[in-house]
């Protein structure tokens, strides 16, 4: 029997088999400990079967860790950052600002116009997620008579809600625990709309307006430094930009016309957004997408910790952790609300 090995951990996710079966060998040996440790209270028929749920337990993690997910809207539109180590509770990072500007001069002066660096120090606090899921001992004592393997499904669904969970910090955020998100976050300028709610009143020319109002902000205020690469809208908004028609012989969609007008900048429909303003309404956002001027810290990706007995279940604890959306170039962004 191979104990669980970190660094063979690729070469085994590439053979994971179909269904657990004697195939697979692995397993971690913090799991096998804490199983045998409560082996008498599930009745164990010999440390054979110890052996069995770590290496079921092993291949239930790594097939939460390999499936493939669906990247999400709101990946598109915020970059993610794995720079802050696991085990920090704080992070300081600089909100820079560049001062100075370049004349024309002489042959001989010497008294050039110095550029320099402003920066701003802010922090953000690293909090956690936590979820777990559970085997009953009956469950754990079926699987070892019929050869099954412990269900891989109760580990995906925790994987699930914390990814949720992440997606909707992203957007949202959590002021309770001072984590900021794109919607709630002090450092996006925000852009007011002309006549806003895209779905009632406003026209396709409204839209249009409202639109270009929101790209303007990132290059004016800016100056040109940072250009949008990508708009974040939720499914109302663009089926509402699809809906509506320009005035005029073409009778093009405000959609159509705002992607024509902006062919360089990715449209992408992020949920996430429905309801996230003031008094439930719609949210946009325009940004030059690039982590070095904002990002998501995932500070720990989804981890599975080993089991532990509680009553008649085998209780797998699981954890993540974030310090929110951090901004270090304000200007990059914008953000239009009431729509």
């Amino acid at each position: 029997m191979t104990a669980y090995n970190p660094g063979t951990r690729a070469d085994v996710l590439a053979s994971i088999p179909e269904r657990f079966d004697e195939n697979w060998t692995g397993y971690k040996p913090d799991d096998l400990a804490a199983i045998r440790a409560m082996a008498p209270l599930i009745k164990m028929r010999d440390d054979a079967d110890s052996v069995y749920f770590a290496r079921s337990l092993d291949y239930v993690s790594a097939k939460n860790i390999d499936v493939l997910r669906t990247q999400s809207g709101i990946d598109l539109l915020v970059p993610t950052s794995r720079e802050i180590p696991v085990g920090a509770e704080s992070v300081i990072y600089k909100i820079y600002d560049a001062v100075g500007m370049a004349r024309v001069i002489g042959s001989n002066v010497d008294d050039l116009p110095r550029v320099d660096v402003r920066a701003i120090e802010r922090s953000a606090r690293v909090q956690t997620l936590g979820v777990s899921f559970a085997y009953t001992f009956q469950e754990m004592r079926t699987a070892a008579y019929s050869g099954s393997g412990l269900p891989t499904r109760k580990a995906a669904i925790a994987r699930d809600v914390v990814d949720r969970k992440h997606n909707n910090l992203k957007v949202k955020g959590d002021l309770a625990f001072n984590i900021y998100g794109l919607v709630n976050h002090p450092n996006i300028p925000a852009v007011v709309p002309a006549t806003g709610l895209w779905g009632g009143a406003a026209t396709a020319e409204n839209i249009v307006d409202d639109t270009i109002a929101l790209v303007n902000t990132i290059y004016t205020q800016s100056k040109g430094n940072f250009r949008p690469t990508v708009i974040g809208m939720p499914f109302q908004l663009r089926m509402a930009a699809m809906r509506k028609r320009m005035t005029g012989s073409a009778q093009m969609t405000a959609f159509a016309f705002i992607q024509q007008t902006f062919p360089s900048i990715e449209f992408v429909e992020v949920q996430e957004l429905a309801g996230a303003g003031a008094g439930g309404n719609h949210v946009m956002i325009a940004a030059d997408r690039n982590p070095n001027y904002y990002a998501y810290e995932l500070v720990m990706e989804f981890t599975q910790h080993p089991p532990q007995p509680r009553n008649l279940e085998m209780v797998i604890n699981c954890e993540s952790q974030t310090a929110g959306v951090i901004i270090t170039q304000p200007l990059a962004l914008a953000k239009m609300e009431g729509l």
